[in-house]
């Protein structure tokens, strides 16, 4: 298994835990290290696809706020004082 994507997975189920599932994918000829990010069975994140590798801070610190945002639409937190 790639060591990137197993960082990776590490790295962000460190971060969001089961809420989110990591996939290390079976890349297709010439591709190496694929994989894809899912959020409650909705694909996040590909690198199959062509969304990218996952190499620095900054592309983390972005894939993560993908994460987030999802998460955030996905599920609402409470507001405070209208008991939702």
């Amino acid at each position: 298994m790639p060591k990137k994507a197993i960082s990776l997975h590490h790295a962000l189920r460190g971060e969001f835990g089961d809420r989110i599932a990591v996939a290390i994918v079976s890349p297709p000829k010439g591709k190496y290290g694929c994989f894809e990010v899912y959020v409650s069975n909705r694909l996040v994140h590909s690198k199959l696809n062509g969304q990218g590798k996952v190499d620095t801070e900054e592309e983390l610190d972005s894939l993560i706020c993908t994460i987030e945002a999802d998460l955030g639409r996905h599920h609402p937190k409470a507001t405070p004082g209208t008991g939702t």
